[in-house]
């Protein structure tokens, strides 16, 4: 008989102590022995309490109402297990009152020398939007304060002439959210910088990609515009393609499934995320003193090595400089537009 744990069958685990906050006491946390302290302590902050935490129980809890098969369990688990997405931490406490979502981790796309992979990128959304709307769907019932409630005395802007008016028409509930997050090192992971034309227009391609697909199935009339530059290789090819299908008239529109970025919450920490949504990389080093897998990248789009950039740093030259002030809201202008929500717009 499949267990529901069989997608756990031969990962190798470790347990480290770890803590939600610096004056909280030590709980034994396992996980993937490749992963962190952070990815420990973001499960800590997820899961109340002082009692151990063990992944595989925990992602059990919420792939049982995810997963409507065995197979569909496995898909969610290696996306777990190869950072590229994870639930939002409402789902992480089983917590199915509101639309369910998943956090999608850009830089995970992202392979050395082939660049951003964007049909997995699709194939992986295609799979979170399957099981968003099944979930939603399936916890129906236990969804508060969504009731449809529509306007009593307004007219129905489609009555003929000589009609009676009738009741306006309830807008579909939300099935669930697909967060962007870690944009910036995705960037870096292709050689590009955040400050910079390419920069934005590659991130306006992938997020158009991402609402491209998750609204494919609810008429054209949903879709958002492509961006006229997509500066990656493929991505311009993806695009086209996952519009016309997306494009397709529907006779039953599927249940809507929004995107936006992320807010900083532990599930970016889980996935090892070096900057939260849309935001630039602040910090060229990693919490525990070591380069960031981002600074590392850029450095090597450069032509350093870590040797080479100390040396060049030391004779006084700019190896690396950080986005400028106004980086961060002219990426935010940049995106709007090529998703349903935006964070709130930063300060320049």
């Amino acid at each position: 008989m499949t267990t529901a744990t069989h997608p756990w069958n031969g990962v190798l685990m470790s347990t480290l102590d770890a803590a939600a906050d610096p004056d909280a006491p030590l709980r034994p946390v396992t996980l993937p022995a490749e992963w962190d302290t952070e990815a420990a302590a973001a499960l800590a902050q997820l899961v109340p309490g002082d009692d151990p935490i063990d992944l595989p129980s925990l992602a059990d809890g919420w792939t049982r109402v995810f997963a409507p098969d065995s197979a569909t369990a496995r898909s969610l688990v290696w996306l777990l297990l190869t950072r590229q997405a994870a639930p939002t931490e409402a789902v992480w406490r089983c917590a199915f009152d509101r639309p369910p979502g998943f956090i999608i981790n850009l830089a995970a796309f992202v392979s050395p020398g082939e660049g951003f992979a964007a049909r997995t990128f699709v194939a992986a959304l295609r799979l979170v939007c399957s099981v968003l709307r099944h979930t939603a769907e399936s916890t129906a019932s236990l969804r508060n304060g969504e009731l449809p409630l529509p306007d009593l005395f307004a007219s129905s802007a489609t009555a003929a002439p000589g009609q009676p008016a009738t009741l306006a028409e309830a807008p579909p509930l939300v099935a669930g959210d697909i967060l962007l997050t870690n944009l910036d090192a995705c960037l870096a992971g292709v050689g590009l910088d955040y400050d910079s034309e390419d920069g934005r227009a590659a991130a306006c391609a992938i997020a158009a990609l991402a609402t491209l697909t998750a609204h494919a199935g609810r008429g054209p009339e949903t879709l958002p515009l492509p961006p006229v530059r997509t500066v990656l290789p493929g991505l311009g090819e993806t695009l086209r393609a996952v519009w016309a299908e997306a494009a397709v008239e529907t006779d039953a529109p599927l249940a809507p499934v929004e995107t936006g970025f992320s807010a900083s919450n532990p599930v970016d920490g889980l996935l090892g995320a070096e900057a939260c949504g849309l935001a630039p990389v602040f910090s060229m080093l990693r919490p525990d003193g070591r380069l960031a897998t981002s600074t590392r990248q850029r450095l090597e789009a450069r032509g350093f090595t870590t040797e080479t950039a100390l040396a060049a740093s030391l004779a006084g030259e700019t190896v690396l400089p950080l986005p400028g002030s106004g980086a961060h809201l002219a990426m935010y202008r940049a995106l709007t537009g090529f998703v349903d929500r935006m964070p709130a717009r930063p300060e320049a």
